[in-house]
């Protein structure tokens, strides 16, 4: 039977597309991640999947093609209705998860029809880059962006910030008694006080990588044998909730009354489920999903993509889309044009500093490893 179960990962393995936000086949994620993926744009049906606007595919000067997980009608009619207004460009989308575009650009490599991809996560922008299907570009709003949300070639750039995140039920776990970091779950002390996500969802995949990024050898370029342990252990901690459980009802009862997820989930659906909670702010920073922004190479509009990158990132217009829709931007200056709300919510955690194009080669094979040898 153990033999079958290696074969199947393996073969699983084999076709994962480490997509970024948009690619999580599954729907299945921490504490009621359907939901909250689908918010956020990482699972493969969120709002907008499989949907194009008339045209979408085929470019025409002056009318550019965009492939993104956040073209739906609301997210993607604020866009073009934007645009149109403050540059009049003509946009038009493709809507889909983002591993699906990240696989559709590939293919369509020899004779591209998108003009711009934005939405994917680092990993997913990585695998794009590796490809060579981005066209290097800096546009005026790079300077002054962290270098945590840069290619360093200037394929693309990162604009929303999406922290990983450890929140806790402040109803059975006191600030004094509450994991530190990451690293402190394998304590005793939390033995199936939390559950881990499937290794299928961005989220939890993020995770990971920011667990073993602190055991990385560079002279190596693999996870030393103490952070296989570590995860190891972590995995021994978890809780398995019954089929069919409430997940966040099982949060609210103290069931488990810690929390991995994104944070805007969290937050979402502590409200929902009127649980208090508080954060985790771990020393050395939490995993960070950062959604990217680029051109493609071969397009035909070349200008106005430029144009539209330029527009798009600019703090003005990401701070615009912030106030409307609650994502925190990751430009400073976009922040601080935000109300309040996003400001408090941006500046609450520290992105931990992971090398995401190194992370987006070896995680089809750490992946492998943790369901042959580290899960339970």
């Amino acid at each position: 039977m153990k033999h079958w179960k290696k074969v199947i990962a393996m073969l699983m393995a084999a076709t994962v597309v480490l997509g970024g936000c948009g690619d999580s086949s599954s729907g299945e994620e921490n504490q009621g991640g359907s939901e909250t993926e689908k918010e956020n744009g990482t699972e493969s049906n969120e709002p907008g999947q499989d949907s194009s606007t008339d045209g979408a595919g085929e470019s025409s000067e002056g009318k550019l093609v965009i492939y993104s997980p956040q073209g739906d009608s609301e997210r993607g009619g604020w866009f073009i209705e934007k645009c149109k207004e403050d540059t009049g460009i003509d946009i038009e989308f493709l809507a889909s998860g983002g591993g699906e575009l990240e696989e559709r650009l590939i293919a369509e490599k020899q004779n591209p029809q998108a003009d711009v991809v934005f939405g994917l996560g680092q990993m997913s922008m990585y695998n794009l880059k590796a490809e060579d299907i981005l066209e290097p570009y800096t546009p005026a709003w790079a300077e002054g962006l962290d270098e945590v949300y840069k290619d360093k070639d200037g394929a693309f750039y990162c604009f929303w910030q999406t922290p990983i995140v450890i929140a806790y039920n402040t109803d059975y776990i006191d600030e004094s008694e509450a994991p530190k970091d990451w690293l402190d779950l394998d304590s005793e002390q939390y033995k199936e006080m939390f559950t881990m996500g499937s290794i299928k969802s961005q989220t939890t995949r993020s995770m990971l990588a920011g667990i073993l990024w602190n055991y990385y050898d560079e002279g190596s370029g693999d996870i030393t044998e103490e952070g296989w342990d570590k995860l190891t252990a972590i995995y021994a901690n978890t809780q398995t909730l019954p089929t069919g459980s409430d997940a966040w009802q099982m949060v609210k009862e103290g069931v488990t009354p810690l929390m991995l997820n994104w944070f805007g989930g969290v937050k979402s659906n502590a409200e929902q489920n009127e649980i208090p909670i508080a954060y985790v702010v771990p020393e050395n920073g939490t995993p960070v999903v950062s959604e990217g922004i680029g051109i493609v190479k071969g397009t035909e509009n070349l200008e106005a993509a430029k144009e539209f990158v330029e527009w798009f990132g600019s703090p003005e217009v990401m701070a615009e889309y912030a106030n409307e829709f609650g994502q925190a931007p990751a430009h400073p200056e976009a922040i601080a044009l935000c109300n309040d709300e996003v400001k408090a919510d941006a500046s609450m955690f520290t992105a931990q500093e992971i090398d995401w194009e190194v992370v987006s080669t070896k995680m089809n094979d750490w992946l492998t490893k943790i369901e042959l040898d580290v899960m339970p």
